[in-house]
């Protein structure tokens, strides 16, 4: 880390200040994102998990396949991937609402205010 801060000619301090600001944007984004899929009630089954190990295989020769399976397949791995997904299923609902699309069960809160005034 010492020869990394004199590279770029900074001190810790001032490398942390530098990224203070993209680190506070994400950690806010990432929390709305988490407030969203549990408004929304999104969840990640065994088997999203289980496609997407499957899908990061799919690409390697079929005598490794079960190699890098087992290597994907760690609990610390799946928790990993368990949150990539539920970041993608909630922006992907985030899209579906901006367009006013709604998918079975799920409505968006006017057509749920309309329902209610009804």
């Amino acid at each position: 880390v010492d020869e990394y801060l004199k590279s770029i000619n900074k001190t810790a301090e001032q490398l942390r200040e530098e990224l203070r600001p993209v680190a506070t944007k994400n950690v806010r984004a990432s929390l709305v994102l988490d407030k969203m899929a549990a408004e929304e009630k999104l969840e990640v089954t065994g088997e999203d998990i289980e496609n997407g190990i499957s899908n990061m295989v799919r690409s390697i020769g079929e005598d490794r396949r079960e190699e890098f399976r087992k290597l994907l397949d760690t609990p610390q791995r799946r928790d990993s991937m368990k949150q990539s997904i539920l970041v993608r299923k909630t922006i992907e609902r985030l899209a579906a609402i901006a367009k006013n699309e709604t998918t079975p069960g799920q409505e968006t809160k006017e057509e749920k205010n309309e329902q209610s005034a009804r």
